[in-house]
């Protein structure tokens, strides 16, 4: 049985807008200001060194990054990343049109796998809200970069051979295709969608 490795954000799964919506509420609750454009700052900061060297940064670089930016003491920033969580799984991430379709599409034929680099939203959390959604059962396994010490493109996230990899980042997700010697299936960032990605997989013999 051939096997698919697939990325998570951005390529089946989304963030919701009610969480979006929500998480101004947070930043007030624990008077932060300009919340939104620090965490993005940090994540493009980290993502620069994960794209690099393929480790995941641990919590402790994340905490100190959040306290130093904000101006917080570390137990505020501890208790903010805590109700960040619990709000990212009440306010879940929703599917990416036609992801539910494309998974059903192949779970008889073929093996799938999830790896994903994770950050503020930690891969346990992750795990539950795929649970929720009605996929993880879909998966054979889920690694996630916080459970593994890697981020992608390290091979070691998840050390093993793909057919083919989808994802929507040609350098985390292209690259680590490479190292798993898979066929890289980009999507979304390209104007390929699902369909196009089923398409390529189930003519390719």
């Amino acid at each position: 049985m051939k096997t698919i490795g697939i990325d998570l954000w951005g390529t089946l799964i989304k963030a919701n807008p009610k969480f979006k919506e929500r998480k101004q509420d947070l930043f007030e609750k624990y008077n932060i200001i300009n919340g939104q454009e620090v965490m993005d700052d940090i994540k493009n900061d980290l993502n620069k060194i994960i794209e690099y060297s393929g480790w995941h940064p641990k919590d402790e670089l994340i905490i100190i990054l959040l306290s130093s930016r904000l101006s917080k003491e570390r137990n505020i920033i501890e208790n903010f990343i805590n109700d960040y969580q619990k709000l990212s799984e009440l306010y879940s991430p929703v599917l990416i049109q036609d992801a539910e379709w494309f998974l059903n599409s192949l779970k008889d034929n073929y093996e799938l796998h999830i790896v994903s680099n994770t950050m503020f939203i930690k891969g346990k959390s992750l795990a539950t809200i795929l649970d929720n959604l009605g996929i993880l059962k879909l998966f054979k396994t889920t690694s996630f970069s916080d459970q593994m010490g890697y981020s992608k493109p390290n091979y070691r996230i998840h050390p093993r051979e793909f057919d083919y990899f989808i994802g929507d980042n040609p350098i985390t997700d292209g690259v680590y295709a490479t190292k798993t010697k898979a066929k890289f299936i980009q999507i979304h960032t390209n104007n390929k969608t699902f369909k196009d990605a089923y398409n390529i997989i189930t003519t390719d013999f």
